[in-house]
């Protein structure tokens, strides 16, 4: 803390940029978009991403400067930096100085309870202090959404002083943009055939459930009347990657070769791209879907 205390003695570095997205899990999402969007329009800005440890650091691209959260290194950055990017709150304990600029993308159009919304809704708030996620969010200058419905709902759920703008979601410019080289670089990983029918299945997370997960389809069933030519991808919600909705039954689908288990892979994007029709219920997904004009 001296060290950080320290250098927030030192003026604001008008160039440098701090990011972090998912909870410090990498290049990911919208403030990867925005930051490739800064390497191109004011090449002058300093980006430094935030990482949770070594591992997440070895996934970034190369030549990608980061610090570790927590480390006198990320003390430094977050003392100086001018400008914040996340999809997430900051930690409690960083302190935002005055003049400088914190920018929240948010992680995708929101259909669950979020925010203030919470606070009479025991079941879904568990495990959420919400007075000091809305502290967090006080910080916020500006909030990008993805339309004048999200726009609505976010001011609602966090009545903080920040201004919205209705930028759209940038980490959807690339399903706009790109051909189909990127989701064919997912079938090739895969080993999805090319002439494949590739169906993509992407339940969200029940925040009425502690387990978070409700088994909605037979998912060896439904592999199997797809029939030949289809190929079932399954990607869980992040925050079930490492629960029982993934053991119970997918990762051995995923074994056999029955399914293909993208949970894990980190571009949503490529498996968006890779995918001819999505089935998923009221996952936010289906709003970025929509942008490529498929079932």
């Amino acid at each position: 803390r001296g060290w950080t205390a320290l250098h927030a003695r030192r003026p604001l570095d008008h160039d440098l940029v701090v990011y972090s997205a998912s909870s410090h899990r990498g290049m990911l999402g919208d403030p990867a978009a925005v930051y490739r969007a800064a390497e191109e329009i004011a090449p002058r800005l300093r980006g430094v991403w935030v990482v949770r440890d070594e591992e997440t650091a070895a996934g970034l691209p190369e030549g990608t400067e980061y610090v570790l959260l927590g480390s006198r290194r990320y003390g430094e950055v977050t003392a100086r930096a001018k400008f914040f990017v996340n999809d997430v709150n900051w930690p409690g304990e960083l302190a935002k100085r005055p003049g400088a600029v914190h920018i929240h993308t948010h992680q995708c159009t929101p259909l669950k309870y979020v925010g203030a919304d919470l606070l009479d809704r025991p079941g879904a708030r568990l495990g959420f202090d919400v007075p000091r996620m809305l502290r967090r969010a006080d910080r916020w200058d500006h909030s990008l959404v993805a339309s004048r419905y999200a726009e609505l709902v976010w001011e609602r759920a966090y009545p903080c002083h920040f201004a919205s703008a209705r930028t759209g979601s940038p980490r959807n410019d690339v399903l706009v943009r790109s051909g189909a080289l990127r989701g064919a670089d997912f079938r090739l990983r895969h080993g999805i055939p090319a002439d494949h029918t590739v169906v993509l299945y992407a339940p969200t997370r029940r925040d009425y459930q502690r387990s978070g997960q409700v088994d909605r389809l037979d998912l060896a069933r439904l592999a199997a009347g797809l029939g030949a030519g289809h190929t079932l991808v399954v990607r869980l919600h992040p925050t079930l990657a490492a629960g029982p909705a993934r053991g119970m039954g997918l990762a051995e689908l995923a074994r056999r070769g029955v399914v293909v288990d993208a949970t894990d892979e980190p571009d949503t994007a490529e498996v968006l791209l890779a995918a001819d029709a999505l089935v998923t219920d009221y996952s936010s997904l289906m709003f970025d879907y929509a942008n490529l004009d498929r079932p």
